[in-house]
């Protein structure tokens, strides 16, 4: 299972569709929150699961030297065409998150791309990226990154119709089968409190929940489908 899961996330993420989705989109209202308020210039960045690089021109206008990463093969090569011409300092590579080849504490600043994190084809693969984000991370850089939420009730009818396509398969694992425009993705899902405490638990001082939809982290809990988290690397 765990293969067929890796298999399909990254057949869908090499797909034309996939990358023509993920070039055209747009800078994200929490993104932008967290760009401005937690990753303060000069430094080195890890922009992870970058896709066609939506994120890492915005994060290299800003002035940061970027490392930017995908397991896509595809979205890689669509980021390089697209910023060829450009003069920032962004090095685009293929590679995977759960084996990043760089040092111990080479970071200031490590940011996962809209729940990329979600399509690791395992539970123990997710944890052993969230590892490798915090050896790689010097001691007091910052982590941000976006999941989805276990406990978040659809409310329109498409994602209702996804929902229980998938109930039952979300009883025994954490992973749904989600039904995209561009392709099938098995996608986890994690509380708000969960995720929290997983944070704590690979050694990462949590500092923030951030939402378009509220502030406050209960509320948040339940209807934002998923929130953004900010965490630090303990000094």
């Amino acid at each position: 299972m765990v293969n067929s899961k890796q298999d399909l996330n990254k057949t869908t993420y090499e797909s034309l569709a996939s990358v023509d989705t993920f070039d055209a989109a747009d800078l994200k209202q929490t993104e932008k929150y967290i760009f401005d308020k937690y990753f303060k210039p000069p430094g080195i960045i890890l922009d992870l699961g970058c896709g066609a690089g939506r994120t890492t021109y915005a994060l290299a206008e800003r002035g940061f030297i970027v490392e930017a990463i995908d397991y896509s093969e595809a979205m890689i090569e669509r980021a390089k065409k697209k910023h060829a011409n450009l003069s920032a300092d962004i090095h685009f590579k293929v590679m995977n998150a759960k084996h990043l080849e760089y040092g111990d504490n080479y970071f200031n600043y490590v940011f996962f791309s809209f729940n990329g994190i979600d399509y690791l084809s395992a539970e123990p693969e997710r944890r052993q990226a969230l590892l490798e984000i915090y050896r790689v991370l010097k001691p007091g850089g910052i982590f941000a990154f976006s999941s989805h939420n276990s406990l978040f009730i659809p409310n329109n009818m498409r994602r209702i119709l996804n929902f229980f396509k998938t109930a039952l398969y979300g009883k025994i694992s954490p992973y749904r089968l989600e039904f995209l425009k561009f392709g099938r993705l098995l996608t986890h899902h994690i509380s708000v409190k969960n995720q929290i405490a997983e944070l704590k638990a690979i050694g990462f001082e949590f500092l923030k929940v951030v939402s378009k939809y509220s502030e406050n982290e209960k509320k948040i809990s339940r209807i934002d489908p998923y929130p953004s988290y900010v965490c630090r690397k303990n000094y």
